[in-house]
């Protein structure tokens, strides 16, 4: 997780939440993961960077997505002999009980992006998501208010990110215990906290959820123990990229690090807590 520039965090059934890392740098790491199915919003929101979108399995709502020409994904649950490149990429390890042992390796993920012929180029069209300072300057935090403890208000993990003044980062912890990176041994960190709210519900009697990516709707950005609200807009299209913008309707420039992005139902803005 630790290599993730940007992480999303949302909720899937029973509220339990769902992390997906979107990297730049991958293709030296040997254990990516857990890797667990797909939901179709987090599809949504990997081609919001123009990402390949790396799955083991999918919910059935995810189908009629994935099977669109602009989805470039890499699922597990169709095997090499069936001219897909699924064992391939993903293995399982013995660490862990399944469905929870399942992971890619960066060398297997470059070889299933060889198998299915898809670009490691951005689209001609693509003009990137998040906006950042310049080198040496920092994000107007002017106006904000006091944010140096977050709590998301998701119920089952209950996760919190605390504001270190010494570093300037915001340090995760989960189920009562710092979040601690297992390839680095270290307490998850990241400068930048966004609470994105969107229209969201769950869609039948399994919990499966339904999120509205494209909408928009309200935005709180946390950076250098500060918050300000703001903003989130889409446009219509799968590909487009949404954008942050502050109340005066300028878009965000963020301080320049890695930046953890809360998917928060609107009816549950009332559970979110900073202080």
């Amino acid at each position: 997780i630790s290599r993730s520039g940007v992480i999303y965090e949302a909720p899937v059934e029973g509220y339990m939440t769902r992390l997906m890392g979107v990297m730049e740098e991958w293709q030296d790491l040997k254990k990516i993961g857990s890797v667990r199915s797909c939901r179709d919003y987090f599809v949504q929101f990997a081609l919001e960077f123009d990402a390949i979108y790396c799955h083991y399995g999918q919910a059935v709502y995810a189908l009629d997505l994935l099977s669109k020409d602009y989805v470039n994904n890499v699922s597990g649950l169709a095997s090499s002999g069936a001219g897909y490149p699924g064992d391939i990429v993903y293995y399982r390890t013995s660490d862990r009980k399944a469905p929870h042992n399942c992971y890619a390796s960066g060398e297997g993920i470059m070889k299933g992006i060889d198998k299915l012929g898809y670009s490691m180029d951005y689209d001609k069209e693509y003009t990137g998501k998040l906006g950042f300072v310049s080198e040496g300057e920092t994000a107007d935090m002017s106006g904000g208010q006091s944010g140096k403890v977050i709590k998301p208000g998701y119920p089952v993990n209950k996760p919190t990110f605390e504001y270190n003044e010494s570093d300037g980062l915001y340090y995760r912890s989960q189920y009562g215990g710092k979040q601690i990176d297992d390839m680095t041994g270290k307490q998850l960190a990241v400068k930048n906290v966004i609470l994105q709210y969107c229209y969201a519900d769950t869609r039948d009697a399994k919990g499966y959820w339904w999120v509205d990516s494209h909408t928009g709707g309200p935005m709180r950005y946390f950076s250098d123990g500060k918050v300000i609200e703001g903003t989130w807009e889409r446009g219509e299209d799968d590909t487009d990229s949404g954008h942050y913008y502050d109340q005066n309707g300028n878009e965000l420039l963020l301080n320049q690090g890695k930046t953890w992005i809360c998917i928060i139902s609107a009816t549950d803005a009332g559970e979110v807590h900073w202080e």
